[in-house]
């Protein structure tokens, strides 16, 4: 199991997480952030309890130093002004427990750089659209941000980060769309997905074969 100290290249934050796969991690979080990927530390701990604990005790660390991201909600991140604390102390314990720790291969840093760069702004400029389509449609109906705000049953504050291209709750934005009128927009997320008798005897016959090998 491994920790991973991930700074943002784009804000004065940092990430403190865990992973039996980091670099995996690393790169589905690279959809919705952009790291400085030369500056992602691992640290390869002897065992998930360990893990756990390290994790814990760098969150300690920063417990007063955490930071809201406008663009950036339900996710834990903490002010640079505590990163060469925490490398610091992530180094004493590797020191003392005899863990290993190293920054991203260049070979895993060019390819991380290449495809968040790609995927963080893809995603950035569609939310931004979305932001756009709303707010276009809210004037189109003569309606304020808060009159929609009420009608929504949401806070005006949703209301703007969303027309902003800033990130809101699925349940908000849901809210948005029934009041615009524009459930079609759901009907995508949300397909009638049907599955014949065959198909689930097949997937049960899969399942048993599948039960058997590796039992052998």
């Amino acid at each position: 199991m491994y920790v991973y100290i991930a700074p943002l290249k784009d804000k004065d934050a940092f990430k403190i997480g865990k992973s039996e796969y980091p670099k995996e991690r690393i790169f589905a979080l690279s959809s919705f952030y952009l790291f400085a990927t030369e500056k992602i530390v691992l640290i390869k701990c002897g065992s998930n309890k360990e893990a756990y604990s390290l994790e814990d005790s760098l969150h300690r660390i920063c417990k007063h130093h955490n930071v809201k991201l406008l663009d950036i909600e339900g996710r834990e991140f903490f002010s640079n002004e505590v990163y060469d604390k925490v490398i610091e102390i992530a180094k004493l314990a590797c020191g003392i427990n005899h863990w290993e720790m190293s920054y991203l291969d260049s070979d895993v840093i060019e390819e991380l750089n290449l495809a968040s760069s790609c995927n963080y702004s893809d995603i950035k400029s569609m939310v931004s659209s979305i932001g756009m389509q709303i707010r276009d449609m809210r004037l189109k109906k003569n309606i304020d941000q808060r009159n929609l705000a009420e009608s929504a049953d949401v806070a005006l504050n949703v209301i703007k980060r969303l027309e902003s291209g800033r990130s809101v709750n699925t349940a908000s934005l849901v809210k948005v769309l029934v009041v615009l009128g524009k459930t079609e927009w759901l009907s995508a997320l949300n397909p009638n997905v049907y599955v014949s008798p065959m198909d689930i005897l097949r997937l049960g016959r899969n399942r048993q074969r599948a039960s058997k090998k590796r039992s052998i």
